[in-house]
């Protein structure tokens, strides 16, 4: 059995061997890079350089082959025809690295730090060296200055898991993010290709923002949110937009006067969704004295269409559901129907009644553990007269 010198012997190998084979994809060229071939991303993290000599090319190309001994001789001899050039000591540094020579890689990746932030492959590098000591402020600072280069490097794995895996990791990303680089809104918004377990991840993170008294925002956060929906989970869904878009999670109705609503591009699907049909007309009008709104709602269909739409995150209960549906001349009218559902297309109305007090429709609703949470629709029957709808509610019934 080997002791516990051997052990870490080893595990320092293992590391060496790991971070070798890492860096040797990272360090690409200029366009003689034929790697982004079949890997376009790493292209990215390799800037070229404008007047780069032939020497560089070669010793790039000789240490994405692994011959490390040549890289290192044409990286010294770049260094020589342009000292200050920081891609050279970078590669050195790397070549280095591959043939063991981890002092050495060291000062050399030192040099090339001095020259700025400004070469990817140095920066993983010193990225790597602080995970490997556990720094994750510093990790997070050299992550963040690959990603103000090219936002586009989000989307690689390999680049975000080693800091979103952990807890003090989605910190400091967190404490980058509060500085508001260029790549937060990509991080937020870029979503739609992303796994699910990525998202979860991502909301993690931006949950850490938002306790630091910097929400996004409802827009901002708005993909994320949907994306997370779309997956199923509702709830870690609903808990990112109640952080990032206070004003809008509020109730168990939201933007129930109809002041945020967005006929064509809602924000998430806890906003109103509208849902869009040739044989329906819809327009937000303004009540006076600053009451709200309310929405004109005409249908030329011979049959009942859905017209809004809602997710909601109703706790299981009893509840009452109000509305007012109103002609153009005042009358109540109850060609509104309402549904409350783990389906969003339900067409399952809810028995309604008029409250000759409030002249509203009010419906009961039974909530139970089916789901997490429900579809808030409306539909609108068949008939001639517009109608003016308005004053959703859903209270608890004790």
């Amino acid at each position: 059995m080997a002791g516990p010198d051997g052990a870490s012997s080893a595990a320092r190998r293992a590391g060496i061997v790991g971070l070798c084979a890492v860096l040797a994809v990272l360090a690409i060229g200029n366009g003689l890079d034929r790697a982004s071939v079949n890997q376009p991303w790493l292209g990215r993290l390799v800037p070229s350089p404008f007047a780069a000599s032939s020497l560089i090319g070669s010793s790039s190309e000789a240490f994405r082959s692994h011959r490390y001994r040549q890289a290192e001789r044409l990286a010294r001899a770049a260094i020589e025809a342009a000292p200050v050039e920081p891609e050279s000591a970078g590669l050195l540094g790397g070549a280095l690295f591959g043939q063991g020579n981890v002092a050495g890689a060291e000062r050399a990746f030192m040099v090339a730090g001095q020259f700025g932030w400004r070469i990817p492959l140095t920066q993983y590098y010193w990225m790597q060296q602080a995970l490997a000591v556990g720094d994750y402020r510093v990790a997070a600072l050299r992550l963040d200055a690959m990603l103000r280069q090219d936002p586009e490097l989000i989307t690689n794995r390999a680049l975000m898991s080693p800091l979103e895996s952990s807890e003090a990791g989605r910190k400091a990303l967190a404490d980058r993010l509060a500085q508001k680089p260029g790549w937060l809104t990509k991080y937020a918004s870029q979503v739609s290709d992303i796994p699910p377990e990525v998202a979860t991840v991502r909301a993690d993170v931006l949950d850490i923002l938002a306790r630091q008294g910097k929400p996004l925002g409802c827009s901002a956060i708005g993909p994320l949110t949907t994306a997370l929906a779309n997956a199923g989970d509702t709830m870690r869904a609903y808990a990112i937009w109640r952080a990032h878009c206070p004003q809008r999670a509020t109730g168990l109705v939201s933007d129930a006067d109809f002041a945020a609503l967005q006929v064509h591009q809602p924000d998430s699907p806890f906003d109103w969704v509208v849902i869009g049909d040739g044989d329906v007309s819809l327009s937000v009008d303004p009540l006076a004295q600053g009451r709200g709104h309310r929405l004109v709602i005409a249908s030329s269909a011979s049959f009942p269409r859905k017209v809004l739409t809602q997710l909601s995150p109703i706790p299981p209960g009893n509840y009452r559901l109000e509305w007012s549906a109103r002609t153009e001349s005042g009358a109540a009218d109850q060609r509104i129907k309402a549904t409350v559902s783990c389906q969003p297309d339900s067409r399952e109305w809810l028995p309604a009644r008029l409250d000759p007090a409030s002249r509203k429709f009010v419906a009961d609703v039974v909530v139970d553990n089916a789901c997490a949470a429900r579809w808030i629709g409306f539909s609108i029957l068949p008939g001639q007269d517009a109608l003016s709808f308005g004053e959703v509610a859903l209270r608890p019934v004790r």
